[in-house]
């Protein structure tokens, strides 16, 4: 009975009816990609590195945090700063249960103006100003000097990995060096932090927060957009050549090449295999707490990735359709998402957490693949649009599927009924 909370908690994951989320069409984003590219240059990698100072400040902070504080201690304020705001924002808690990257990301926002249908960010940048501070307090309490009385100290502070921080510190039977990771890895998030709470606080004080819209540059994202949307209707060797057209007459216009599409493809689906064996590895350890979270982020991703892409085998008859044609399908960018989107956020928070329990050779490899999957991850979906944009006026499935489209009308001599699986 002792894990028989867990049991239902698990169970009910696997069974949540988790649905894609309807993300921008593809032809928007290509087209809001080479407007960024073509306007702001390498000014654009000025919203990278804000993405990059959120996902730390969101994602990294409270995962170092819990190497003073137990985890348990933790969850309620979890609960109430990050799933709640979130669930309130996407008026749907399934939807963030089901997509984990809305709990630590400000959605619906541009911060380059491109966003179509931008919403009101500045209270849900405030809650995660408040957030980072209501971390920051909880440092002092987990030390000699907190305040709290012992009884409460016990129940709170993450005494085992105190005492491991302590032991190598004091060279006591492990590495002097693990220690000094440790330190400096919070040093370097604390830092971030702030970072971005000074710069979210300036953006917010100029009335700046990513709810804005450039109407020039979205002129020119419809203009090009409208061009591409015609172009995905087309059989993939006609579409291909009208893009080429297209990127002949708008030079930062990127076609779906094998180095942007095959390699996602195949990361993605490595990446889940690699996590199912890390699951295994943590239930051989009996590493628990760590293995439960970790294998109910992969169900909801494989969940999430098969009713993107209906079946696992359709992936690669996307990636092909996407290379033939020069633009990523919607299954295609869906099916990345099931990664990225569902998966990489919760398993970055584990290893982080997870780093004074491993071995020295894991935390310098869990280091560097942290920080490559969090960089990657901010700049592939939220450089050019935001999370969500969506093509005023368009279906995301036609747009994502016109060949397909076109081949039907022509078998059923015209009118054809759209069915969003």
């Amino acid at each position: 009975l002792k894990f028989s909370w867990l049991t239902v908690l698990l169970r009910r994951c696997i069974a949540m009816k988790v649905q894609p989320q309807r993300h921008g069409a593809p032809a928007h984003l290509a087209a809001a990609a080479a407007v960024a590219t073509a306007h702001f240059g390498i000014w654009k990698f000025g919203a990278l590195g804000y993405r990059l100072l959120e996902v730390s400040t969101s994602a990294l902070l409270p995962a170092c945090m819990c190497w003073v504080m137990d985890p348990a201690a933790l969850a309620p304020l979890f609960v109430l700063l990050w799933l709640l705001p979130a669930a309130l924002r996407a008026k749907s808690l399934s939807k963030v249960l089901s997509y984990p990257l809305l709990c630590f990301v400000v959605d619906d926002v541009s911060l380059l103006g491109l966003h179509p249908t931008p919403r009101a960010a500045r209270l849900t940048y405030a809650i995660c100003i408040l957030r980072t501070f209501v971390l920051y307090s909880v440092i002092p309490l987990g030390g000699e000097w907190s305040p709290l009385p012992e009884v409460i100290k016990a129940w709170i502070v993450n005494w085992k990995a105190v005492d491991l921080l302590n032991a190598s510190l004091a060279s006591e039977g492990l590495p002097w060096y693990m220690g000094v990771v440790w330190v400096s890895c919070v040093a370097g998030v604390l830092v971030l932090s702030l970072l971005w709470v000074v710069v979210t606080v300036a953006m917010l004080g100029a009335g700046r927060c990513g709810s804005e819209r450039n109407e020039t540059l979205l002129k020119q994202v419809d203009s090009i957009g409208e061009q591409v949307q015609a172009a995905s209707t087309l059989e993939p060797t006609e579409c291909y050549a009208k893009l080429k057209e297209i990127q002949s007459q708008n030079p930062s216009f990127e076609l779906a090449s094998l180095f942007n599409t095959v390699g996602p493809a195949w990361a993605s689906v490595l990446h889940v295999g690699m996590d199912i064996c890390n699951v295994g590895t943590l239930i051989l350890h009996g590493s628990w707490t760590l293995a439960i979270p970790l294998a109910v982020s992969v169900c909801c991703s494989i969940v999430y990735f098969q009713k993107a892409t209906f079946g696992r085998h359709r992936l690669l008859s996307e990636v092909k359709l996407s290379l033939q044609r020069g633009l990523c399908t919607e299954h295609y960018l869906e099916a990345v998402r099931s990664d990225k989107g569902v998966l990489r956020i919760p398993e970055t928070v584990l290893k982080v957490y997870g780093l004074p329990f491993a071995d020295k050779l894991a935390v310098r490899g869990h280091g560097r693949g942290n920080i490559a999957l969090v960089a990657k991850l901010v700049y592939t979906d939220w450089v050019p649009t935001g999370l969500r944009p969506a093509l005023r006026g368009q279906e995301p499935a036609v747009l994502g599927h016109g060949h397909r489209l076109h081949r039907r009308q022509r078998r059923a001599g015209g009118e054809v009924r759209l069915h969003r699986v």
